[in-house]
């Protein structure tokens, strides 16, 4: 595997693991009214604000949820990109799914 198909599945790995993680967040906020997140440093700053601001949802769905799937997607595209050619279609893929 090339070096920066390596980087890209890297990157994408630990993307797919803070999504996860602010998916999880976003969940617990919305079934457990007592749940406080560990991103709420003060009233001014307060993740669990954005988590269930209009913007934490797209036609309902969180978005810490489409982030999952998209970092997920990107390391299936970056894990099974042929390791013969460094100019496969999976650079196309990526950087289309990111534009």
């Amino acid at each position: 595997m090339s070096e920066a198909k390596r980087d890209l599945l890297l990157f994408a790995v630990v993307g797919l693991g803070f999504a996860t993680a602010a998916a999880y967040v976003h969940y617990r906020l919305l079934t457990d009214p007592s749940y406080v997140s560990p991103c709420d440093i003060n009233s001014r700053f307060s993740c669990s604000t954005e988590y269930l601001s209009r913007y934490g949802t797209v036609g309902g769905v969180p978005t810490a949820i489409l982030g999952v799937l998209w970092f997920a997607l990107v390391a299936a595209i970056a894990a099974f990109a042929r390791r013969d050619d460094p100019s496969s279609a999976a650079d196309t893929y990526v950087r289309a799914l990111a534009a």
